[in-house]
């Protein structure tokens, strides 16, 4: 088996990175867990599936008739396909009626933001006017998108502005790199807002940029500003990223957004409903209960916790039972000792995973599940393009689909969900979430690059595959066809998805973000701390990674901290030499490396590594993270 990129024109012109070429064979790793799991004696031991379920569903009535839908959390989803999100929303909302669901782990933005803000697509970074990189490194964290930003800029003449706390793949190929200290972005953007919207004086660092844009304008009609957003660091507040995203969001200069989330389907787990507040297709609480009600046994009335709330009144006791979607806050939270704090004082945990976790020691009952490749539906992509997924292998044991157990558990609890096919679950969300009308399975089936939400907007640009229009005008190498434009030509005698024909528009209104932004609530830095940055990097301590024996060898788990030279030199240390981390929430030991790319006053410690690391140093109740070093009398350790 080997996996090999879609030539998708609007998406990724058939790059592949090499992770994702390679790391199908954690599917077939021989920790996978392939049998349900339940406490019993201390441990965790095989059970049937029949008694699994039994056990989960007494554990959420038991919680539920004790304590209220309000006692029960939540947390992930975003590593699931489109349809595992919708059905596990509609449990989580639509039975047992709690709003405490999270698909982000303190790791993204907040919900409004992403599903209310005025979407770019990738291919607008060919033509956009500028493009503002307000985010991760894409190099490491999306690194096709690294690669389609790279050809704008280098390839296409894309003017392009680096805003951040340190330097990242793409900063060699901007006309204007904006630095600012972790947590404090928005000086640098209002300057930058106030010179794209035409301010008579131009700083001198912006120069070069607004010269490259005049330039531009002179050989090409003028497209928008695609400002990449995504967090730059989980060791900071979201707050700076939105108040710098609002900023340019107001200043009138056409901007739009690319999300640089880069958990695998964040996106289609928020517009499915697995966020606090909102219901499926893009729509509040509020907006849509009426419609929805039709369809779902209830609807929460009024909006729950996100993902540090969630964890929060687990650890105090308030949340009695956490429900983990292929999950482990322990290592994916930002703050990991509140993330431990829940897990050990929660009642109860149920956790859906495929690999054995920190998270799931604590678990009454693990369900293992599929994973890509095993099972066929949906995804949505960072610009909001559903795509279909199809299964290549057979999963091994008794391994089951996540929407599958949220309708068996929906079905002993009393509230039949009748869906026995992922197209069915498709064309239910067609049906009930207003940014998906009229994309079922058979448009999902059909269209070659997938669909851009809403339809209606995007429906020129929707591609069928040639096999669904005409199998007689195939030919060698030729396997696509655009949409026909008449009648003369439809697939499967005129059988043709009626979003192509007549696009239909969301019968309600989809939520707009209002462009808002907390108040500023960043502290000031002193001469004698650093202020942290924590990322990921695309080769860490992560499963895909460590389970695949052709990336293994790249896997690097050991955390480090990451200076400038100036700063080493001030401490009068040695490169590889421990010293002591201090922060407001704990005191770690690491050792501490030169890193070019990071500018003074800053420290930089990737997140995808083993502990000690950035997560024992992060405290989500602050704005920043700022870090004290000491020195230590320690032995040089290199990177492993």
């Amino acid at each position: 088996m080997r996996f090999l990129g879609v030539d998708s024109e609007p998406v990724n012109h058939g790059w592949l990175c090499d992770k994702g070429r390679y790391g199908y064979e954690w599917v077939h790793a021989k920790d996978r867990l392939n049998i349900p799991l339940v406490a019993r004696g201390g441990g965790l031991v095989p059970e049937s599936w029949p008694q699994a379920l039994e056990l989960a569903t007494s554990v959420i009535r038991d919680v539920f008739d004790k304590h209220g839908a309000k006692a029960i959390g939540v947390l992930g989803g975003a590593q699931g396909t489109n349809e595992d999100a919708y059905a596990w929303a509609r449990l989580a909302k639509g039975v047992i009626g709690t709003d405490n669901v999270d698909a982000q782990l303190g790791d993204g933005l907040p919900a409004e933001v992403v599903i209310g803000m005025e979407r770019a697509t990738i291919a607008d970074l060919d033509s956009a006017r500028a493009i503002v990189l307000l985010g991760p490194d894409l190099k490491e964290e999306l690194p096709v998108l690294y690669l389609r930003v790279r050809r704008a800029a280098v390839d296409l003449g894309v003017p392009l502005v680096d805003i951040g706390a340190s330097n990242t793949g793409l900063t060699p190929y901007a006309q204007a790199v904006l630095r600012h200290l972790p947590g404090d972005p928005e000086a640098v953007t209002e300057k930058l807002a106030a010179a794209l919207a035409g301010q008579p004086t131009r700083p001198d660092e912006l120069r070069p940029l607004l010269e490259a844009i005049d330039k531009r304008a002179l050989i090409q009609k003028e497209g928008p500003v695609v400002v990449v957003l995504g967090r730059s660091s989980v060791a900071e507040a979201a707050d700076a990223t939105v108040r710098a995203a609002a900023i340019l969001a107001q200043a009138g200069i056409s901007a739009k957004f690319l999300s640089a989330l880069p958990t695998a389907n964040v996106h289609g787990a928020l517009d499915l409903g697995l966020a606090p507040g909102f219901l499926p297709g893009r729509v509040t609480l509020a907006a849509g209960r009426d419609e929805l009600a039709k369809t779902w046994a209830r609807v929460p009335e009024e909006q729950g916790l996100g993902a540090a709330e969630i964890l929060a009144s687990a650890a105090s006791g308030e949340i009695k039972l956490l429900v983990l979607l292929n999950c482990d806050p322990i290592a994916d939270f930002p703050d990991g000792q509140l993330a431990k704090d829940a897990l050990k004082n929660v009642e109860h945990v149920i956790s859906l995973n495929s690999f054995t976790n920190e998270s799931m020691r604590h678990a009454d009952v693990v369900f293992p599940i599929t994973v890509w490749g095993e099972q066929r539906g949906s995804i949505s992509n960072i610009e909001g393009r559903v795509s279909r997924l199809g299964r290549k292998i057979t999963p091994d044991g008794s391994t089951m689909e996540p929407w599958r157990i949220a309708t068996e558990l929906a079905a002993r609890l009393g509230h039949e969900i009748d869906l026995e096919s992922f197209t069915e679950v498709q064309d239910e969300i067609a049906q009930v979430a207003p940014a998906f009308v009229g994309v079922d399975s058979k448009l999902i089936s059909w269209a070659r690059d997938g669909a851009v939400l809403p339809v209606a907007d995007h429906a020129a640009e929707i591609t069928l595959a040639l096999s669904s229009l005409d199998q007689n005008k195939r030919s060698a190498g030729v396997s696509w066809e655009p949409i026909p434009t008449s009648g003369e030509d439809t697939p499967d005698n005129g059988a043709v998805p009626p979003a192509v024909i007549s696009p239909p528009r969301p019968a309600q209104a989809l939520y707009s973000w209002a462009k808002q932004a907390p108040e500023r609530t960043a502290a000031l830095a002193d001469s004698y701390s650093l202020r942290l940055v924590a990322s990921r990097t695309l080769y860490g301590n992560d499963l895909i990674t460590t389970q695949s024996p052709s990336l293994a060898r790249l896997a690097t788990v050991t955390a480090q901290l990451r200076v400038n030279e100036r700063e080493r030199d001030r401490l009068g240390v040695a490169d590889g030499e421990v010293v002591r981390v201090i922060s407001s929430r704990s005191s770690i030991e690491l050792p501490l490396v030169v890193d070019p790319n990071v500018p003074e006053r800053v420290a930089l410690v990737a997140t995808n590594r083993d502990a000690p690391g950035a997560s024992d140093l992060v405290d989500i109740n602050e704005s920043v993270t700022d870090l004290r070093i000491e020195t230590l009398s320690k032995p040089v350790i290199k990177e492993s």
